[in-house]
């Protein structure tokens, strides 16, 4: 009988608040499908971290220091199209349709994503 190997996703976190980033990680490591590779504070900080490591997808807060989120998410996108990008906020409305137009493949609201956040990072990449 030949043994199925279950792909780890790979996940790139990107936050501005340490504390928020941690709970993030504490999810996504409690899957044993999940695993983060990386972590960025700023969207200048993940686009110069991406170009050494490609996940397969990146949990994206959108007001984030400098370059805001929907920036970030555009050019992620543009430079490495096959990564999803998931907009974990405490926005909804404009910011989600802005966040769409942007090019994000997913969205969280935060209040939610103790709940959500890993079955949404799974559900982007099961097409992959």
């Amino acid at each position: 009988m030949e043994k199925t190997s279950v792909r780890v996703v790979k996940v790139f976190l990107v936050e501005d608040e340490p504390e928020v980033r941690e709970v993030q990680r504490r999810l996504v490591e409690k899957n044993p499908r999940l695993t983060v590779i990386g972590e960025a504070a700023s969207g200048e900080e993940a686009l110069e971290v991406l170009g050494g490591m490609i996940p397969d997808v990146v949990t994206m807060d959108l007001l984030i220091p400098g370059m805001d989120g929907l920036e970030a998410t555009r050019r992620i996108k543009s430079k490495f199209p096959d990564v999803k990008v998931v907009v974990v906020s405490a926005y909804g409305g404009d910011y989600l349709n802005r966040s769409v137009q942007a090019g994000a493949d997913g969205y969280v609201f935060k209040i939610f994503a103790a709940t959500t956040l890993v079955e949404r990072l799974l559900q982007v990449t099961e097409s992959q």
